[in-house]
């Protein structure tokens, strides 16, 4: 009896265990993901350009990032308000917006292989 007793009990954690990702819907007043993934993916290229370009000695990094920032928010058609509510609601979706960062990383990588195979020629 014992044994059937614990092998219900292990029978009743094991259907609790899901493999599958929880599905999060997202409320709609906020940027999709795509939206998330294409604007934090500019940002990590204008940071990445200015850190090679602009010399780390300078007391103006912060107002000339905040001007290409601008420009990203300007190509999206967002504010930075708007984008910083987003980054604090994709934060309280901890699976999502890591599904965001590891799609602006292939999509970064991406751009790194085409641009290998450009400098090969």
């Amino acid at each position: 009896m014992r044994f059937y007793l614990i092998f219900a009990i292990f029978l009743f954690l094991l259907s609790c265990k899901s493999d599958k990702k929880e599905v999060v819907v997202l409320d709609s007043r906020y940027l999709t993901r795509h939206q998330m993934i294409s604007i934090i993916k500019d940002i990590h290229l204008v940071d990445a350009t200015l850190s090679v370009l602009q010399p780390r000695t300078s007391n103006n990094d912060k107002y000339f990032a905040a001007y290409y920032y601008n420009d990203i928010f300007q190509k999206h058609k967002i504010t930075k308000a708007f984008f910083e509510e987003n980054v604090i609601y994709y934060s309280l979706h901890p699976q999502v917006f890591e599904e965001v960062y590891d799609s602006v990383q292939i999509e970064i990588s991406k751009l790194q292989v085409t641009q290998e195979i450009f400098d090969e020629y």
